[in-house]
């Protein structure tokens, strides 16, 4: 079965497996162990620039950049799929007739106890590598690949599937949207009142990562997730990017704001370097707030499922 997906790039974090820290309030992105490469800071910054518009560099020099339109050419993902599934709830694959009446009360009652035990089965757990330039598997953080319960080739040709990977999670519409797709509408909706209620002015990059933490920290729905053969760098520059955060090489963590104009201004990242005139904060909030959209947030990644567990992903320009 070929299924043919579009994907927005903003839409890429929400499908990216995360490490939640509650406490904290922080993120740890991480990625399949399927790409041999390292990432480079140097690569990575350069595709953050494009990404945000070459806005740090003379016109002069647009030829010295690194497109975002080349991330669909060559570029390769695989998805996999993690569950939140019971020993009970697994046995429906030995007891297929019980499914509707057993699924209802362990929806009801047995899952949400056993959830907290037991994840999927032993063997489909892979460790995951983090998506950092200082690349290591961490054994505590493991994502299911082949589902139990969910048909993937169903939920991946699905229109609501579909739909949600078109959106622009960058704008207030695309975040409602977002949020119930996950089932988190309410838990938005109390955010953004208590926000309102204390004058608390979370708007553009900081609005972003909050609905993006809470999917990760809250949702059950957040089964699927990407992880690039090819395109490693563009996947980083995304998910890093869109939050204006630097790379922690000894802790892994996002840090939303820590993207400074001095981290472009370093040797070999921009060949003729300009201050803008803003800082990288406020330059990715006028691009969430639509005061400036780069080319590279207007396009779709086209994507062809072409082999088990595995999408070939090609590109084609379209205008939101």
């Amino acid at each position: 079965m070929r299924v043919s997906l579009e994907i927005k790039p903003v839409m890429l974090p929400f499908f990216t497996a995360f490490k939640v820290n509650h406490k904290k309030h922080t993120l740890k992105p991480y990625m399949a162990p399927v790409n041999h490469n390292h990432l480079n800071e140097i690569t990575w910054l350069k595709i953050v620039h494009t990404l945000m518009g070459n806005f740090c560099q003379e016109s002069d020099d647009k030829n010295d950049t690194m497109p975002m339109e080349d991330m669909g050419r060559n570029a390769c993902v695989i998805v996999g799929c993690h569950e939140q599934v019971s020993n009970l709830t697994a046995n429906l694959r030995v007891f297929p007739k019980w499914k509707n009446t057993f699924e209802m009360w362990s929806n009801l009652w047995i899952q949400p106890r056993l959830n907290s035990h037991v994840n999927q089965e032993t063997e489909n757990l892979i460790s995951m590598i983090r998506l950092n330039p200082v690349t290591e598997v961490d054994d505590s953080v493991k994502r299911g690949l082949v589902p139990m319960r969910t048909d993937l080739e169903q939920l991946l040709g699905s229109n609501n599937f579909k739909e949600i990977l078109r959106t622009d999670a960058t704008t207030e519409e695309g975040q409602i949207k977002v949020a119930e797709y996950f089932h988190v509408g309410n838990l938005w909706d109390s955010l953004l009142k208590e926000w309102a209620d204390t004058n608390q002015n979370v708007t553009g990059f900081k609005q972003y990562y909050e609905l993006l933490f809470l999917v990760k920290s809250k949702s059950h729905y957040d089964k699927v997730w990407f992880s690039f053969f090819e395109g490693m760098h563009r996947h980083a520059a995304i998910v890093a990017g869109l939050v204006c955060s630097k790379f922690n090489h000894s802790t892994n963590k996002l840090d939303p704001g820590s993207l400074t104009l001095d981290d472009f201004r370093n040797e070999g990242i921009i060949k003729s370097f300009r201050d803008p005139g803003t800082t990288v904060e406020e330059h990715l909030d006028m691009i969430m707030k639509k005061k400036s959209t780069p080319q590279c947030l207007k396009t779709y990644f086209i994507c062809q499922r072409t082999f088990q567990n595995g999408l070939r992903v090609q590109n084609k320009m379209l205008e939101s």
